[in-house]
């Protein structure tokens, strides 16, 4: 088994890609494994469209109390890029108040998970941007993508970004795959792998009726171990899910 990190950065593609039901998979695969998990959400902007902020669907799925000025430090209404958000509301977006907070916080955990807001490339301030704070929490980012048509350019994008930048890619998870994909969702995990060169260490199949912003998990719960490959304590067999769908096709 390969050693865990202290800690992810969820980060993903776009916005509403996944990355709050990725966190809540890969938090409680870990749990599951008896890993102490603790997740951080720092910023959360679009409040007033949610009944259920990010952070309180990930800690319900774990069935943990949480308080949430521990673990959500900026709780903005317009659904908005964190700079634009703070703006409209008057508030500045402390960055050294985040990362020593997720320090002080980590402290009492295996492994500590951080949610991002949107991509990579989202102002948090002025003139620093959400992959500064990556850079600067110095977590290995997983990057969270959907898998139909696409997802190859977001994705590798993103991944091309954070490695000119040095940043610790583990690999990519897909959110959403379907039941009965189409030929870009069967073909996407593939590429993506490929020409990036990243491991894909995940894939959350769409679950019927889930929504984080009502906070209804389906079938998310069952069995996260299934959704992560083993080195991340999952039980996913990477080559299964690959021949399922290139059996027949050699594209790479």
């Amino acid at each position: 088994m390969a050693k865990i990190p202290k800690g992810f950065f969820i980060t993903g593609t776009d916005t509403g890609v996944g990355k709050t039901v990725v966190t809540a998979a890969m938090a409680g695969c870990f749990s599951m494994a008896g890993k102490k998990v603790g997740v951080v959400k720092p910023i959360q902007t679009g409040t007033e469209l949610q009944s259920i902020p990010d952070i309180e669907f990930v800690y319900s799925s774990l069935e943990r109390p949480f308080n949430i000025t521990e673990v959500c430090y900026y709780r903005l209404p317009k659904p908005l890029s964190p700079h634009a958000a703070s703006v409209l509301e008057g508030v500045e977006i402390d960055t050294d108040l985040i990362i020593n907070s997720i320090t002080e916080f980590s402290a009492g955990y295996d492994v500590v998970i951080v949610e991002g807001a949107g991509g990579i490339l989202v102002p948090v301030g002025r003139e620093y941007m959400m992959i500064d704070l990556v850079s600067d929490i110095g977590l290995p980012v997983v990057v969270v993508s959907r898998p139909g048509l696409g997802a190859i350019n977001h994705s590798l994008l993103t991944l091309e970004t954070l490695k000119r930048r040095d940043v610790d890619v583990p690999g990519f998870v897909i959110s959403g795959f379907p039941e009965y994909p189409d030929i870009a969702e069967m073909t996407n995990p593939k590429v993506i792998e490929e020409v990036s060169g990243y491991s894909l260490i995940g894939v959350i199949p769409f679950i019927e009726g889930l929504s984080v912003e009502k906070g209804i998990y389906g079938k998310l719960n069952d069995d996260p171990a299934r959704y992560f490959i083993p080195e991340f304590f999952g039980t996913l067999d990477k080559s299964e899910f690959f021949n399922k769908f290139y059996e027949n096709h050699e594209i790479y």
